[in-house]
């Protein structure tokens, strides 16, 4: 399954977009949009998913410490 599948799995889900109200409209057609995307969930998902995708050895303390970096500065 391609990043852009992935990840529009995750931010389709009901539970995502009801608890952080996300429109429709609000989800980009793919992750490289996201990742850019100025809401903050959005872009969360897209760093998950690329970095899960591109860096197969990522560890959960990096991959954690990536996102925790991003939210702090963003949020």
């Amino acid at each position: 399954m391609n990043k852009n599948k992935i990840f529009k799995k995750f931010i389709s889900h009901e539970l995502i977009k009801k608890k952080y109200r996300i429109e429709e409209i609000d989800i980009p057609n793919n992750i490289t949009r996201a990742l850019v995307s100025e809401i903050p969930i959005v872009k969360t998902i897209a760093i998950l998913v690329d970095e899960l995708e591109n860096n197969k050895g990522i560890n959960d303390i990096t991959l954690y410490n990536k996102i925790n970096i991003y939210l702090n500065s963003n949020i």
